[in-house]
């Protein structure tokens, strides 16, 4: 149903006890991926393109999305070794050598 413009089919539909997703033809992969993040919900092929998703009541009174747990901090061993992404690796680069093997050739140099 559409009304004034915004587009509501996305609201638990009091018509449908179950969430629904549809999906057009070649599009049944796609429709199993979305239905994982509904569980219980209905799959069913129609002849339009694309996937909708129709909630159902079942959803309005009990949804079966949840929120994604708080991710684990970053480990030392890999926060320590980091880079910022302003950072240039190649900063102390010339022509290929680093500064520090320029020392070490010069060092060997004078030797």
């Amino acid at each position: 149903m559409r009304t004034e413009g915004v587009d509501d089919r996305d609201q638990p539909s009091p018509d449908h006890t179950t969430t629904l997703i549809e999906y057009g033809p070649g599009l049944a992969s796609q429709a199993h991926t979305v239905a994982r993040a509904f569980p219980g919900a209905g799959i069913e092929p129609v002849t339009r393109s694309g996937v909708s998703v129709v909630l159902g009541r079942s959803y309005a009174d009990s949804p079966g999305a949840v929120a994604s747990p708080v991710p684990a901090a970053v480990p030392s061993e890999v926060a320590d070794s980091a880079r910022s992404a302003d950072d240039d690796p190649c900063s102390d680069l010339t022509y290929g050598r680093s500064r520090s093997s320029r020392a070490r050739a010069a060092r060997s140099a004078r030797a």
